[in-house]
């Protein structure tokens, strides 16, 4: 996991009794079905929308990030992600894709405030061209 990341949790965990989140992603390309690009040749995704959806009464969204010039997404904050919710990243041209945060966790909230929740979010995203489908894995 990135160091800055680790830091961040550290730092927000001094800070009082609220838990500390991170979530860390890299945006790329994925080749269309038809194989026109080899799998290699994952370009980074500038401009993806990364949100953080708990649906339920409320649809709660909350802006994770936008990936930068080399697909990455970084965040921090206090609280914790809970299990039930989504990860969904968007982007102009490209599919949608959402991952259950239970799916993509990387670190387990703390015991005590409860289980299913998670404090630490790592996943690497491949967009697929808009019209195409995902190959089935």
């Amino acid at each position: 996991m990135n160091a800055r990341v680790l830091a961040s949790i550290g730092a927000l965990a001094l800070l009082g009794c609220e838990p500390g989140m991170a979530f860390v992603g890299v945006v790329r390309s994925a080749p269309p079905c038809n194989g026109a690009r080899p799998a290699g040749d994952a370009a980074p995704v500038s401009g993806a929308r990364v949100v953080y959806t708990c649906r339920g009464a409320r649809d709660d969204k909350t802006l994770l990030g936008t990936s930068d010039g080399s697909g990455h997404v970084l965040f921090s904050g206090l609280g914790l992600m809970a299990d039930a919710c989504f990860i969904e990243v968007t982007r102009e041209g490209y599919e949608p894709r959402t991952y259950h945060v239970r799916d993509v966790c990387a670190v387990p909230g703390p015991t005590q405030w409860g289980g299913s929740q998670c404090s630490a979010v790592n996943v690497s995203v491949g967009l697929v061209p808009a019209g195409h489908r995902e190959p089935a894995p």
